[in-house]
């Protein structure tokens, strides 16, 4: 995969292979490398078995030669981040378990402390594959939001060259609306699991309508979690949606998710709810809970 990318150097000065050189960046990473220096210093110290595995150039004396920190320097500076990126998320894509059953994405968008262009401050909107169980977590793809518009606007271009056929799509409230649910089913095939909130007025005051009469029924799932010093009850209700629904394309079922907060005595702390939504039709309210706005730090 690494060797596929599009060298930027001048092949008359080419002394290490571009493969090489980033797959000698990605291990002295994993090892803990935080710099440039620090790039070289590890690589200078990988055993030969390595370098050879990863296709360092040879001395003609036998020995593997290591890029030095000025070659990782200047090459990973002038690499193309977005073909880059686009590649490690198709390897990814290929080697997680991306089309069993009961995989997610998780639409995000993230500041990057410290991190400035000549536009301002980075912000980063990614496309993370994951299971409700959190195996397999991965970055399938990520973009740069653009100076003067927002994530929500994004979307088409992170998830072009992107297979999520089959994936269910979930996203905060900010992505909840009509065009990006269509999108999702009909363009990307995939299905949507979305939080209703304020900020859609006439969709949130159908949805609810609807989830104040489902909770005056009897939950369909509900888990505890015990830990950092708090007990954690999380209760959903779900039911189909039907007739002419609230209002979003192929919405299929509407869930009321509580989230209780006690102390380790069992003293109440706090409690909130979440509405959400899905297209896909089969979607029972344990698969709900486990891919809904659920951990903890979310509802912080």
């Amino acid at each position: 995969m690494l060797a596929g990318i599009t060298d930027p150097c001048d092949p008359r000065g080419i002394r290490h292979p571009l493969g090489a050189v980033l797959g000698v960046a990605v291990v002295t990473t994993l090892a803990g490398a935080a710099n440039y220096r620090e790039l070289g210093s590890t690589a200078a110290d990988l055993p030969q078995t390595l370098l050879g595995l990863l296709g360092a150039r040879r001395h003609r004396l036998g020995p593997y030669l290591a890029p030095s920190a000025a070659t990782l320097r200047r090459v990973l500076i002038s690499v193309d981040a977005g073909e880059l990126d686009a590649a490690v998320g198709a390897w990814l894509r290929a080697h997680a378990s991306c089309d069993e059953q009961g995989w997610a994405i998780a639409l995000d968008g993230k500041d990057l402390h410290g991190s400035w262009n000549s536009d301002g401050r980075l912000v980063l909107f990614s496309a993370m594959a994951h299971r409700g169980d959190g195996r397999d977590a991965v970055v399938l793809g990520q973009i740069t939001v653009p100076e003067g518009t927002t994530e929500t606007t994004q979307i088409c271009s992170l998830l072009a060259g992107i297979d999520i056929a089959g994936a269910l799509v979930t996203a905060d409230a900010a992505h909840t609306c009509a065009t990006t649910a269509r999108d999702l089913v009909e363009k990307h095939h995939a299905d949507y699991l979305l939080t209703i909130k304020g900020n859609r007025s006439s969709l949130y005051a159908a949805a609810l309508a609807l989830g104040c009469e489902l909770i005056a029924e009897d939950p369909a799932h509900v888990s505890t979690e015990r830990g950092h010093g708090r007990i954690n009850r999380w209760t959903t209700w779900a039911t189909d949606i039907t007739g002419d629904g609230i209002g979003l394309p192929y919405a299929a079922r509407l869930a009321v998710i509580r989230r209780d907060v006690a102390d380790l005595a069992g003293q109440p702390r706090s409690k909130q709810v979440v509405i959400v939504v899905t297209s896909r039709v089969h979607l029972s309210a344990a698969e709900i809970a486990a891919h809904g706005p659920a951990p903890s730090w979310r509802w912080a």
